[in-house]
């Protein structure tokens, strides 16, 4: 590993190592002078070099150039006898992709895919571009996206230095992203120690729990948990300790850890000696280990080579099948166990499609679909579609590179590879998204329309995730899941409402294949518009009801209102609809009338009017009082009575009928002009016999009440 040796074929003193940079001696290796010093994106040679190459037609004096093959890529020196740390090199890096990635994970929500890499830190990019970000320096490790709030991304630097970004996969955390030190006190409460002391692989394992991201895994010669990682400081706790049988050495170092979906309890490890270990009270503070296998263990079904993956089958609900990939160039490099341990198969294939014999570093199994099968090896990606009786090079991945790490996009069918040496490979499946439509495709703001998803072909098994965002007055979920073996799916988006017409627009993406379908929002039109009584007595504000046939928009919506008819007045400015909602109320202004009135009302908004009749009517009577009640016939006694009206008269008056049952009693006169809403009057009693009850009656506008007064001897 870098370290490369070029002899000039015309110069025997000329040579030229490679190593962390690359040297060149001009007296046969009795010295050397240091003649690059590059880093991350420049143009001297990235550190770690590794192979060096002359040009074809190399002859020590026209043509001199070398190339440097590095962990940044391919370097050239046009004349290698002259160039140095500060010139001669050009970065020949266009568009093949040569990163080595250790880790990858992806959120098929937002498309991010992050990765940690040799010696070029670690990277994020959109899926369905070729170019990344850069979010932190050095040697990137293990990483993953919080699949509940892609927000919070974890990336790991060397020894088990776990690294937070609260901001993304596309933020470079500022300050110091570290979240292993512990509390800040004396002790340092909650430290990740076997970080502190180095006692973990140079790329450690990091691994969330996959049913609940609010738990974090990490791997040294213990392993570690932390309950609050979002927090400022998270507190890390160890669960095991010197599993493997060599005590402190990195022979018992973690190099894989996996826990069971919907297990949170059955806790799998591996480490670098092959030990193999599993607990299935993981959630306990002190959780008892079984160890599987492993060299310094009685029992040893396994190989005793480096365990470099365990997966927990997500598809088995009982979370007892579980495989186990080992390292080293020879057979039987992938075993199964159904029954939690108890009993192990090598699983590397029959006949014809056996694994080749060669370290695998990398296992995924398709979502929903447990024969399928994906491991990463040292020369390639191989699968089955058989649980794993044969397997084969499909032509799904990169051939002749070593994958480091195959995972599934959260909530997808999105497989990626992360290859050391040829960047981040994306297996997705043929169908992918055709055509989005609205039916119906012209609906008022505040209403649903439904949005019918078209793919090319039916869903794969697990379902196909699509993306969805929208522009303009619609808003609709953020990602929907056509399930497996549909072609179609339909889902509810809703459109705001507006005042002037407008174009929303739904786009369902997968990868990069983008389609749209449109709806034209129209502004809400007057549903209905009446008084709340059609008939009025003058002097009286009724209440006018407008009613939209949908929500009104932000800033409300506001209506015109006009009347026709003397003794009716509406406000002049518009009544407005208030936002969100779907009617309002004005008071209408009546003036007393001495006969009935008909009036027209009108509301008009945009092109649309409509109208309504209002009725304006004469005041009436309500009540006739009379005092005092009782009266002697003979006596002088003032005795006056009083009309009441409901509403107020015209300034001229109205008339007022009134009688008497008996005018040989109690005589009044036959009409009172009334003015205001009372009008007084006076009654003449009469000489009676015997005690004698009168009834005196006041009518107007087609109304009576009436009024009695005791007339005695």
């Amino acid at each position: 590993y870098a370290n490369d040796i070029w002899i000039d074929p015309t110069n025997t003193n000329r040579v030229v190592i490679s190593g962390t940079y690359t040297w060149r001696s001009v007296d046969g290796g009795v010295t050397f002078t240091k003649i690059s010093n590059g880093y991350i994106q420049t143009t001297q040679p990235h550190p770690d070099d590794h192979h060096l190459v002359p040009v074809a037609n190399y002859d020590g004096s026209t043509h001199k150039g070398l190339y440097v093959t590095t962990d940044g890529g391919i370097f050239y020196a046009p004349d290698i006898t002259v160039a140095s740390t500060s010139s001669g090199w050009t970065n020949c890096d266009q568009t093949p992709k040569t990163t080595q990635f250790y880790s990858v994970a992806g959120d098929s929500g937002t498309g991010a895919i992050i990765g940690g890499t040799q010696d070029n830190g670690t990277q994020a990019f959109q899926l369905g571009t070729t170019s990344a970000s850069w979010t932190f320096g050095g040697d990137g490790g293990y990483t993953f996206i919080d699949p509940t709030d892609p927000n919070y991304v974890y990336s790991e630097y060397i020894g088990l230095q776990i690294e937070r970004s609260t901001a993304g996969a596309f933020t470079r955390p500022g300050g110091d992203p570290s979240i292993w030190a512990g509390e800040n006190d004396q002790n340092h409460t909650g430290r990740l120690w076997d970080t502190y002391y180095g006692q973990a692989n140079f790329i450690a394992p990091i691994q969330p729990d996959p049913n609940n991201p609010l738990i974090l895994f990490g791997g040294g010669l213990s392993l570690w948990k932390s309950a609050n990682p979002k927090d400022g400081i998270p507190h890390w706790t160890a669960l095991s300790n010197n599993l493997g049988g060599d005590p402190y050495t990195p022979n018992d170092y973690i190099s894989t850890i996996a826990v069971a979906t919907g297990h949170s309890n059955i806790i799998w490890l591996g480490l670098n000696n092959g030990t193999v270990a599993m607990t299935t009270n993981g959630t306990t503070a002190s959780p008892t280990w079984n160890v599987i296998s492993g060299p310094n263990n009685a029992s040893d079904p396994l190989p005793n080579r480096m365990v470099t993956k365990i997966l927990v089958d997500p598809n088995d609900t009982s979370g007892n099948t579980v495989y186990c990939c080992f390292g080293g160039f020879t057979s039987n490099n992938l075993w199964k166990t159904t029954n939690g341990g108890g009993n192990w198969a090598s699983v590397t294939g029959t006949g014809g499609g056996i694994l080749p014999q060669v370290p695998i570093r990398a296992l995924a199994i398709k979502p929903h679909t447990a024969s399928t099968l994906y491991v990463g090896t040292e020369i390639g990606i191989f699968s089955t579609s058989n649980g794993a009786t044969t397997w084969t090079t499909s032509g799904d991945g990169p051939n002749d590179a070593t994958i480091y790490d195959l995972e599934y996009m959260n909530n997808s069918s999105v497989l990626l590879a992360g290859t050391h040496g040829r960047g981040v490979w994306v297996l997705s499946h043929n169908s992918t998204v055709s055509q989005v439509r609205c039916s119906p495709n012209t609906s008022e703001g505040g209403k649903t329309t439904h949005v019918i998803v078209t793919l090319t072909s039916p869903a794969p098994a697990g379902g196909l995730l699509v993306k969805i965002t929208t522009s303009g007055p619609v808003t609709a979920t953020t990602a929907i899941r056509v399930p497996a073996g549909l072609s179609t799916y339909t889902f509810s988006a809703t459109t705001v409402p507006v005042s002037t017409q407008a174009d929303g627009t739904i786009t369902g993406t997968v990868g990069a294949t983008q389609q749209s379908g449109t709806v034209t929002v129209t502004p809400p039109t007057i549903k209905s518009f009446y008084p709340a009584a059609a008939s009025v007595v003058g002097g009286s504000k009724p209440t006018t009801y407008v009613v939209l046939s949908s929500k009104a928009p932000a800033g409300g919506m506001p209506v015109q209102i006009t009347c026709s008819g003397d003794p009716i007045s509406v406000p002049s400015d518009p009544v407005v609809v208030p936002a969100g909602t779907t009617f309002t109320t004005f008071k209408t202004t009546t003036v007393p009338v001495s006969s009935t009135v008909h009036g027209t009302l009108t509301a008009t908004l945009g092109s649309q009017v409509v109208n309504t009749n209002l009725t304006v009517s004469p005041p009436y009577p309500t009540n006739l009082s009379i005092v005092p009640n009782t009266v002697q016939g003979s006596s002088a006694t003032l005795v006056q009575g009083t009309v009441t009206l409901v509403a107020s008269t015209p300034p001229a008056g109205v008339t007022v009928h009134l009688s008497s049952d008996t005018p040989s009693a109690c005589s009044v006169p036959a009409t009172l002009l009334v003015k205001g809403t009372h009008g007084t009057f006076t009654l003449s009693q009469h000489t009676v016999a015997t005690p004698t009850t009168v009834t005196i009656t006041a009518t107007y506008n087609g109304v009576s009440v009436t009024g009695t007064l005791t007339v005695n001897p």
